[in-house]
């Protein structure tokens, strides 16, 4: 019977996640940047891997408070797309897993495993004071920007994720990718569309599926709210990668395409989804204007992407500080 339920939940969930996918993914190729340190330099170039977040350890939660408090709660009370029912289990599900700090456990009575969410950001922009800000707080101003196409870190995340199915009932691993969006009015209108897809998942349904329905549907919800950003932030131009994994096939196998790793952050245990990335891929690297003795830099750059494999790589100093 729990085998039945997964098999319902992953159903369910497909047709609300791929809703999701429509709203926001786009078919065109175009660059992106990830703003990282020195270390995360290396492990791109050298390492040849890219590095996942837990949403539990992202830097700023209320990122995740704001999509909630700001759009989704107003929308469902507004809502004349879904009863008065669904509103107010919607609300009590959306309060639970705030409480348990977004973590999205089940339990066997619905699913088949716990979940989770993991997040890889970029930006459009390849010159953001906002980014370099946030990566150039070390001593000696150091942080980078590695251009990659769109599309190479889709292909990258999802071949790494790819798991062939043994059985119907295997959880499938989903990928949303997109531009945050900032615009109160357009983060509405994909709240109001995404509203429009429940009470006809749950027309006919026994009280049993409803709560499988409805469990999936605040987790779409969830990943929804990733997408979401209060306007101030709209100079990051940010476009972000969200996976939802089902935690029976995270693990710590490095002999995996994909396997987890613990990091001591300030004290605090933190995991990362690590994630094999081909940096043949990897078009340029850009230096942060802050960074002192550019010239140098550029040497460095060029004989570090040379030995690593990169040699094609672009490096760019010297950008102008009157950064967008």
């Amino acid at each position: 019977m729990i085998q039945d339920k997964a098999h319902l939940s992953k159903l369910v969930n497909e047709s609300f996640l791929e809703g999701i996918l429509r709203a926001l993914n786009t078919d065109q190729v175009f660059p992106i940047y990830h703003y990282t340190s020195t270390d995360g330099l290396i492990g791109i170039i050298s390492n040849k891997e890219i590095w996942l977040g837990k949403i539990d350890d992202l830097n700023d939660i209320t990122e995740i408070n704001y999509g909630f408090d700001n759009v989704i709660m107003p929308a469902i009370n507004v809502s004349s797309a879904i009863s008065d029912k669904s509103k107010k289990k919607l609300i009590e599900l959306i309060k639970l897993v705030r409480n348990k700090n977004f973590s999205l456990t089940k339990g066997n009575d619905a699913y088949k495993c716990d979940v989770n969410i993991f997040v890889f950001s970029t930006s459009t922009n390849g010159n953001a004071y906002t980014m370099w800000n946030n990566y150039t707080k070390n001593n000696n101003k150091a942080g980078y920007a590695i251009s990659m196409d769109n599309t190479d870190v889709t292909k990258a995340i999802l071949s790494a994720t790819d798991k062939t199915s043994e059985s119907d009932n295997d959880i499938k691993t989903f990928l949303v990718s997109g531009k945050i969006v900032y615009s109160i009015e357009e983060q509405t209108k994909l709240v109001n569309q995404y509203l429009d897809l429940l009470e006809y998942n749950l027309d006919g349904k026994t009280d049993e599926f409803k709560e499988i329905v409805y469990n999936s549907f605040v987790e779409g919800l969830l990943m929804l709210a990733l997408f979401m950003k209060d306007d101030e932030f709209s100079k990051e131009e940010e476009y972000r990668y969200a996976i939802l994994l089902a935690d029976e096939i995270t693990d710590m196998d490095k002999s995996h395409k994909f396997y987890l790793k613990f990091i001591n952050v300030n004290g605090t245990v933190m995991s990362r989804l690590i994630v094999p990335f081909d940096s043949s891929l990897v078009k340029k690297i850009i230096a942060s204007p802050y960074i002192s003795e550019q010239d140098k830099i550029a040497q460095q750059l060029q004989f570090f992407a040379r030995k690593c494999g990169v040699s094609n790589v672009d490096i760019e100093t010297n950008i102008s500080k009157k950064i967008r």
